[in-house]
């Protein structure tokens, strides 16, 4: 059929979302943990006294309201940038600008301060364990670790290597039982003492200007949604999961944030002053030093857990900060510079690099107070600005679908800017520096915005369609094949094309387009050109076979979530892949790509390795041993039988000198198999396999046919192994080309399959 007649256009991209509720959850809790507990509580004890436990019950007040912006745009609006996406959107150019400025510099003295913690806590460790000599405190030690840490990090930024949803979970839980065993120890100490009240008396030695001032400093650690909505292109049903991610993530920290105050107030043994006091002096440091007091292994708990906190966290601020001065970049604000994506690593280089050189340059020249005081700010005129947006989209968007709305609006964002504005001048008091920091940036700002940005944004062109669909006519039996390369197309497509005209279906022909995790993946738009002649190799099938083909190039974190999700979308009969015969990572059978898309896709499973160039077939080859997978695996073999003329064989392999029952019984799965299998036209023959092994019988029969099909063993869910050791034998070493099948057998098995073999990714 001639293109031009075509009623569609064939190619376009999509997005794969990979993130659930649990590791978006885990993300927020991360990042905030990071800095409000293992960082701050010292210094903010030494302004608030023991009012310290009101700050921070007085700070998830304030989050909460500011949290009801963020889930309603982040469920309507998702998209990599967060906050500055969506006021750019809503009130555009300068406050746009300013808004991803803000951002940028709030990023990146986030992580400045995480590089400090980080650097604070391996001092610590260090002079533990002799390396540093006493007095490091006061030197260059912490300071020349935290520019150390902050090149390494930046370098994995750069070269495209990031934490995983997995392992940053599992950091969390971890600082989250640190810091659960050391609420409890606390607790069984202050409880122990009839006068368990006194370290909390007076509540408020500096009064209510100490708790304001407190609250603005602990501020930053609340901006954990901030990383929530970054990943919004990223998260699995964004309207219902990205609001539950901020306010369960909320509810996890708020407490912990009151608990752990409590208990490093009430537990330590101070001497002969106030217990506030105490920590005041030990500054970031007041947490060990409390811990070392009254938890079992305290002092060595306690570092691991400062580490573990800072590391994902400041992993995770690098990560954020350089794409937002990536997306500032794109949109033409900042110089292409930014922009620029590596060619080989696919990762936005320059905007790692320059992020890293502005957190080494905070974290050099300010004290770690004035650093935690200029990120507060940051975050709290960019979080005034979300606020605004709230309302300014209403306005602007009236007919935006937005699954969860702001309550008592607009009383409740009205309320959040008056509030963060209040503790954004109490933070002057406290940390003048922080202040003529960022105004300063916000100067810059401006001078660049009406320097440069104006006149860039200005050029910008209106965007063109990517795509278009018009009508598509879907047929009731789907293909779906996925393409990695050229050699590919034509075994897979000439498989795919038999099958469908046998049953009168279409193929979508797809490539997965994978985008490193520092990039958000509109960005990957750029990538898709690497898989256009794959897709349009597959497209020339529909000339010669008249068969429909539809190609789609998927944007994706993870190859196999982008197949899975074409899957899902299409709801195919039949899945193909090709399968090169070796494996690239350790603990799969096929890669980590083809293991999980095996195992849980919700359709029938077919993976190829071919031989030779020729796809003409003449001779196939059916072993079998019973069951589902060899039942659909027949009817495969008889399709393609009927397609290329060829002729049939169906075995099972016996052992050497089996008695005529076992005989008769082996007979008896081969007729089985046949059942309801169409063979008309086909010839047919029937073939028992003497041999002591049955994969080398199989194996051996195979040297006189041009393709074996063979079904999945039935295996159980917790075996590692994709389709059971016989058909991995026979595809890896058959001289023939061999076709593996698995049939979908339901919901409840691919789900156990999920359960028990979770972890396998990629090809």
């Amino acid at each position: 059929m001639p293109k031009s007649d075509k009623q569609y256009e064939p190619q376009h991209h999509a997005l794969s979302r990979t993130l659930g509720l649990f590791p978006v959850t885990m993300i927020g809790v991360g990042a905030m943990i990071g800095a409000g507990i293992f960082v701050l509580t010292g210094i903010a004890a030494g302004v608030a006294g023991p009012a310290l436990l009101l700050v921070f019950s007085l700070n998830g007040v304030i989050a909460f309201l500011t949290a009801f912006a963020y889930a309603e745009l982040g469920s309507a609006m998702p998209a990599a940038g967060g906050g500055y996406v969506w006021v750019r959107e809503s009130l555009g150019g300068l406050h746009g600008f300013m808004a991803g400025w803000m951002s940028w510099f709030a990023q990146a003295t986030a992580c400045s301060l995480y590089v400090l913690g980080f650097g604070y806590y391996l001092a610590e460790a260090l002079h533990a364990l002799g390396v540093l000599g006493p007095g490091f405190e006061t030197g260059l030690a912490p300071k020349v670790i935290a520019v150390l840490v902050a090149v390494i990090f930046g370098y994995i930024n750069y070269r495209g290597a990031s934490e995983t949803a997995l392992l940053g979970g599992v950091i969390t839980v971890l600082k989250v039982s640190v810091l659960a065993a050391f609420i409890v120890s606390g607790a069984v100490v202050i409880f122990g003492d009839p006068d368990w009240t006194a370290p909390f008396k007076p509540f408020k030695p500096m009064g209510w200007s100490g708790i304001i001032m407190a609250m603005g400093l602990t501020y930053i650690a609340f901006e954990g949604y901030e990383l929530i909505v970054q990943t919004g292109e990223e998260v699995k049903r964004p309207e219902k999961n990205i609001p539950r991610a901020i306010f369960i993530s909320l509810v996890i920290v708020i407490p912990i944030y009151v608990l752990v105050g409590f208990a490093a107030l009430g537990a330590i043994n101070p001497g002969d002053m106030a217990s506030w006091q105490f920590l005041a002096g030990k500054g970031e440091g007041a947490m060990v030093a409390a811990a070392e007091q009254f938890m079992p292994f305290g002092f060595v708990l306690l570092l691991i857990g400062g580490l573990a906190a800072t590391t994902s966290a400041l992993n995770a601020t690098i990560y954020s900060s350089s794409r937002v001065a990536f997306a500032m970049g794109r949109n033409r604000y900042m110089p292409d510079l930014f922009q620029k994506v590596h060619p080989q690593r696919r990762t936005p280089h320059m905007a790692v690099v320059i992020s890293a050189g502005l957190i080494i340059a905070m974290a050099v020249t300010l004290p770690i107070k004035d650093v935690a005081s200029a990120a507060s700010i940051m975050f709290i005129l960019l979080f005034t600005q979300v606020n605004v947006a709230v309302v300014g989209l209403r306005h602007k968007k009236p007919k935006l679908k937005r699954p969860f709305k702001v309550p008592l609006y607009p009383v409740t964002p009205a309320l959040a800017v008056i509030l963060q504005l209040v503790l954004g001048v109490f933070l002057f008091r406290l940390s003048p520096i922080a202040w003529y920091t960022a105004a300063m940036w916000i100067l810059s700002g401006l001078t660049i915005y009406y320097a440069y940005a104006r006149q860039r944004e200005e050029e910008v062109t209106v965007s063109k369609v990517i795509f278009e669909e018009r009508e598509i006519v879907e047929k009731d039996y789907k293909i779906v094949v996925l393409l990695a390369r050229q050699s590919e197309v034509k075994p897979l497509m000439t498989l795919a094309t038999t099958l469908a005209k046998a049953h009168d279906g279409e193929i979508w022909a797809m490539a997965a387009v994978e985008v490193p995790g520092q990039l958000p993946l509109s960005a990957g738009r750029r990538f898709v050109g690497s898989r256009r002649s794959v897709l349009e190799a597959a497209d020339e099938f529909e000339r010669e076979t008249n068969v429909p083909i539809h190609t789609l190039a998927r944007l994706t974190h993870s190859a196999d979530v982008a197949i899975l999700d074409t899957i899902k979308e299409r709801k195919p009969e039949l899945a193909i892949m090709g399968w090169g015969g070796h494996k690239r990572a350790r603990g799969t059978t096929l890669g980590r790509i083809l293991d999980p898309v095996v195992r849980i896709a919700p359709c029938n499973v077919a993976v190829i390795r071919w031989r030779g160039t020729e796809q003409r077939y003449r001779k196939i080859l059916l072993p079998t041993a019973g069951g589902p997978h060899a039942r659909y695996a027949a009817g495969l073999a008889a399709d393609l039988a009927r397609a290329f003329k060829a002729s049939l064989t169906v075995c099972y392999a016996v052992k050497k000198g089996a008695s005529q029952v076992e005989r008769q019984e082996a007979m008896g799965w081969i007729e089985k198999t046949l059942e309801d299998v169409p063979l008309e036209k086909i010839p047919l023959s029937k073939e028992l396999l003497e041999s002591t092994s049955v994969q080398k019988a199989i194996i051996d029969e195979s040297q006189n046919h041009d393709l074996v099909i063979i079904g999945s063993s039935n295996i159980r869910p917790w075996k590692q192994l994709v389709f059971g050791d016989i058909p991995r034998k026979v595809h890896l070493r058959a001289p023939a080309t061999v076709i593996m099948v698995r049939k979908y057998e339901g919901p409840a098995r691919s789900w156990l399959f999920r359960f028990f073999t979770a972890g396998g990714q990629g090809k």
